[in-house]
């Protein structure tokens, strides 16, 4: 059975037993993708970032070539849950360092502190002579090329000098984002000679490598995590913090993207969401899903600095600019679209008529088509997400067959929601939440049913469906039904609350 088969000893050892298992020593592992012929190593690009500032350089999800300037694309057909690589950080912020620095200075932040720790090793791999070590550095340092600028005034560069890809190099240039040593990573290490001889500016060029291109916790924020540490004692809950993964690093963003990630420990494994054509490149999402077009714009443009072009936001725009005054009637919704909103703000009444009222644009209007419906609807899911907690915090108060019809309208939304996760961000985590919401909804009605063979058959569709996503997520798993079993209880627990629909009091989802 080869690594892709069955990942589920990574994502179930003890990290004991992780770190002696022969599935750590296959690592990095590499699927059928390869970095596209126009990556560079020495190219020009914006330090620490991994975009080109030409907003029109980026393509839709249906382009078979990368233009971005660097990137990963498929060396053949995939299919949705195939495992693309698996590989571990070239360097990383411990964990177990972190929080001992901010049990005693909390003040500092997690955020903050994770950065210094991950800056501070960065510098001390940049100065050493250790192979392990020098090829941790050319693989951050490839990242960026930001003093490649005064090499040449017009920006042009010919291939000899640019590193270009071709067939014979393919795999230099991948073992070197993967830190592996060899003689590749001196070569990267003596074109990327950005000593400058200021600590301080050092210092800015890595910590934009860092804001840039390092990957955070998953499942989790900062600020979440600083308020579980606080409500919690003993055993660390949290494996991994903050760490540079270049070859993951590489990856560009799309609203509408075909790949998906997950932690086992530090291992980061990719796994595709969607069918990808040979040639096609990997796309994932740099932000939430969960955001309207507007927001998503902004926050792209405010954190990476560049508009995203991709086929969601074409659409999303396109419709806005032919329905006159359309954009407007969104607008008015958007202060209500925000997580951990106060459901009591409003009564349930005024939040069902705000759905019923985006619904009626969305389902019944003839000037928008299902594919533009469902990638909208994506955008207002924290819209959607207040709306259930706020029914069903209601519905507990009802008698049990009036709470049961109210529960099955909340349904019947939620399934909508679920088919626009599977359009445009496939096994998302938010996807994982609103998968695991059905399923608790329709078990709830199937045990309070009179017609079991009726609600039977949804408990089983729900079911197959929220399988299919973890079979997505993370990867085939051995196709073990025991180990599915274990992932779908796993991510409940991280993503809905621990005691059930039935015991929820206020957070449903």
């Amino acid at each position: 059975m080869t690594l892709s088969d069955d990942i589920a000893p990574l994502l179930f050892q003890s990290h004991e037993d992780l770190v002696l298992s022969t599935k750590k020593n296959e690592l990095p592992w590499v699927g059928p993708v390869k970095v596209s012929s126009s990556f560079s190593l020495t190219k020009n690009h914006q330090s620490g970032d991994i975009k080109e500032e030409s907003s029109s350089s980026y393509s839709s999800v249906s382009d078979p070539v990368v233009v971005h300037g660097r990137g990963l694309v498929a060396t053949r057909d995939i299919d949705p849950g195939e495992c693309l690589f698996l590989t571990e950080p070239t360097v990383k912020a411990d964990i177990i360092e972190v929080l001992r620095v901010y049990k005693n200075k909390p003040q500092l932040g997690l955020e903050n502190i994770a950065e210094t720790i991950l800056l501070k090793k960065m510098k001390r791999y940049f100065k050493s002579k250790k192979p392990t070590d020098r090829a941790a550095t050319a693989s951050f340092l490839a990242l960026t090329s930001e003093h490649n600028n005064n090499n040449n005034e017009n920006n042009e560069t010919s291939d000899a000098h640019t590193g270009k890809i071709d067939q014979d190099n393919e795999r230099s240039v991948v073992n070197v984002l993967l830190g592996c040593t060899d003689e590749s990573n001196e070569q990267t290490l003596a074109d990327q000679n950005i000593d400058s001889g200021n600590v301080k500016e050092d210092e800015k060029r890595f910590l934009g490598i860092i804001r840039h291109n390092a990957f955070g916790p998953d499942f989790h924020n900062y600020a979440s995590m600083e308020g579980t540490i606080a409500r919690t004692t003993g055993e660390n809950l949290y494996s991994r913090i903050l760490g540079l993964y270049p070859l993951a690093a590489i990856i560009n963003h799309s609203c509408s993207p075909n790949a998906v990630r997950v932690f086992a420990d530090e291992v980061m494994v990719v796994h595709s969401s969607k069918p990808i054509k040979k040639g096609e490149e990997i796309l994932w999402s740099y932000i939430p899903p969960a955001q309207s077009y507007g927001d998503r714009q902004n926050q792209i443009f405010g954190k990476y600095g560049f508009t995203c072009q991709c086929e969601r936001c074409h659409q999303e725009q396109a419709y806005f600019d032919t329905i006159h005054d359309m954009d407007k009637k969104f607008s008015l919704l958007e202060n209500l679209n925000r997580p951990k909103l106060d459901i009591n703000c409003l009564p349930l009444s005024e939040w069902s008529s705000h759905i019923e009222g985006l619904e009626e644009i969305l389902s019944k209007s003839q000037s928008i088509s299902s594919s533009t419906s469902r990638s909208l609807r994506l955008g207002y899911v924290n819209l959607y997400i207040n709306y259930f907690n706020a029914a069903l915090s209601n519905a507990q108060k009802l008698s049990k067959a009036v709470a049961s019809i109210k529960r099955a309208a909340v349904l019947d939304v939620a399934g909508k929601i679920h088919f626009a996760f599977a359009s445009f961000h496939n096994a998302s985590t938010e996807h994982m939440s609103i998968l695991h919401l059905c399923y608790e909804i329709i078990a709830s009605l199937h045990a309070e049913s009179d017609d079991k063979q009726k609600t039977l058959e949804k408990v089983r569709f729900w079911t197959d469906q929220l399988k299919r996503s973890h079979l997505i997520r993370y990867g085939k798993l051995g196709n073990n039904v025991e180990t599915i079993r274990e992932v779908m209880k796993h991510s409940r627990l991280i993503l809905r609350n621990q005691d059930g629909l039935e015991k929820a009091q206020y957070k449903f989802i």
